[in-house]
């Protein structure tokens, strides 16, 4: 399938449209057409690096409900663990925070 670039500067496959340079397919979404070939655009790279890193950490940020000490007890949950398991989820954001291109 042909590959193209609109006069807008965005890039299709398909069809050619009126104005479109004929170009190799692109590698990937995060690259951009300049000067005639393919280059990593440094903000799509770091959006893609940064994505799951920062879906890993909201889930690291799932609410831990205070309050409810004396349920969870009568359920049988060991409520000395929850200082432990906010530690750990604060050491997780912390190394992740540390991976996330800025």
């Amino acid at each position: 399938m042909a590959s193209w670039i609109s006069p807008d500067g965005s890039y299709h496959l398909g069809d050619e449209q009126p104005g479109d340079i004929a170009v190799p397919e692109r590698p990937d979404a995060t690259h951009v057409w300049v000067s005639g070939a393919w280059q990593p655009d440094p903000v799509a790279v770091k959006a893609a690096h940064n994505a799951p890193i920062l879906a890993q950490i909201t889930a690291l940020d799932v609410f831990v409900p205070r309050g409810l000490e004396d349920t969870w007890t009568a359920l049988g949950f060991d409520t000395t663990k929850l200082p432990a398991i906010q530690q750990t989820r604060l050491t997780q954001k912390i190394a992740l925070r540390a991976q996330l291109q800025v």
